[in-house]
């Protein structure tokens, strides 16, 4: 129910396509050429640095999210098929858009499930040497 979860989640702001949870950062300290990525996407000089949206009832977690203890929420399967693990998310205030900064993760074919019951939500991924 979409209407009770939302009554959780305090200081939603308005996005484009989504909402945005908690508060927005500013967004310094990146690699430049992290940053000339970010600003090929979207234009405008009001960049933040958020780490918790919502999509279509949905939370989605940053890695930058430390509270968010009980599970590995960061690591989602984008629609393009690719894995990857959320470091942030960044919101131009001015147009609403906003970006997944994310990093891609190969799922261990080998041995995917931490346990053998477990659903398929629960791939266990290669570590980067």
């Amino acid at each position: 129910n979409s209407s009770h979860f939302f009554c959780r989640l305090k200081n939603l702001k308005d996005a484009k396509d989504c909402f945005i949870a908690g508060g927005a950062k500013k967004l310094t300290g990146l690699p430049n050429e992290l940053m000339e990525k970010i600003n090929m996407k979207v234009e405008g000089g009001n960049k933040a640095k958020v780490l918790r949206i919502v999509k279509k009832g949905q939370v989605f977690y940053s890695k930058e999210y430390t509270r968010m203890v009980k599970r590995n929420a960061s690591v989602v399967l984008f629609a393009c098929g690719k894995v990857g693990e959320i470091e942030f998310f960044v919101w131009e205030k001015q147009s609403g858009v906003t970006l997944a900064v994310f990093r891609e993760v190969q799922p261990d074919l080998q041995n995917p499930f931490f346990f053998n019951e477990a659903g398929h939500h629960t791939l266990r991924m290669q570590q980067e040497r």
